[in-house]
């Protein structure tokens, strides 16, 4: 007999660490951005709304979120919609101020991953100069055909070696682009 598996419930992913982790992030940048009577006024403005939106809503926001400013976290015994809809009105006022709640934290690069760009900066410089090389080449022959000219010969040679050459760097360039994404 198959014994049925234990579905987990949406409030208990909720509840995941990372979870907490967004909510307390998301706090202390309320507090850092904005001050006490700006935070009453994000408040106000988001029972207004509610208000507005959803007649039938019944949460007291005011009193819910000025808990989560206060513990860092969401009250106990709490709906996910009442989460979500909370957490949703102080991202939503830091990015009315222009702070992004939801960026990652930069980190920096590897010495070896410096190196890399560094060298992709280097080889498309030297992508640049070679097509610049090509360009002014074939521009000295005036728009005149060179294959039947005294030196003709060498100056075919002297375009396939530059076009070859930016073929190659063309390819190690592509290598690290495709390594670096």
């Amino acid at each position: 007999m198959i014994t049925p598996v234990e579905a987990i419930k949406s409030e208990e992913l909720y509840n995941s660490e990372v979870k907490v982790n967004f909510i307390e992030e998301l706090v202390k940048l309320i507090k850092d951005n904005f001050t006490e009577e700006e935070q009453n006024k994000i408040i106000a403005d988001f029972v207004e709304f509610v208000r507005y939106e959803n007649l039938f809503d019944t949460a007291d926001y005011k009193t819910l979120i000025k808990q989560t400013l206060d513990a860092s976290d969401f009250p106990k015994g709490i709906s996910l919609m009442d989460k979500e809809a909370i957490q949703n009105c102080l991202a939503n006022a830091l990015i009315k101020k222009g702070v992004n709640p939801y960026k990652e934290e930069v980190v920096a690069d590897s010495y070896k991953t410096k190196r890399a760009k560094q060298k992709l900066a280097r080889l498309e410089r030297e992508l640049n100069e070679q097509h610049s090389k090509i360009k002014a080449h074939w521009q000295q022959t005036n728009g005149q055909p060179m294959n039947d000219k005294r030196g003709g010969q060498r100056f075919i040679d002297r375009a396939e070696e530059l076009e070859s050459k930016a073929i190659s760097l063309y390819k190690e360039y592509e290598k690290f682009t495709f390594l670096l994404s």
